[in-house]
């Protein structure tokens, strides 16, 4: 049986620090054509506290403009 690695990325605790998403985003687009270009497996996931209802896209939008965000991060490759 041959062994196959699995990537593993994974974002947390932005806390509606909006202005960074951008920075991961990027990184994260990266990652995922740098893998497929190779036929790797990568996993991307949040894992919690993206929004804390502070800043006003998330408050305004009661957290659905940060699950916009996450969703269009990886939805172009």
């Amino acid at each position: 049986m041959a062994d196959y690695p699995i990537y593993i990325y994974h974002t947390n605790d932005l806390h509606s620090h909006l202005s960074q998403w951008p920075l991961a985003a990027g990184f994260l687009n990266h990652q995922d054509k740098y893998h497929k270009t190779r036929k790797e497996t990568a996993l991307f996931f949040d894992i919690g506290d993206h929004a804390d209802r502070v800043h006003p896209i998330t408050e305004g939008t009661k957290g659905k403009g940060n699950v916009r965000l996450l969703n269009k991060t990886l939805s172009t490759t």
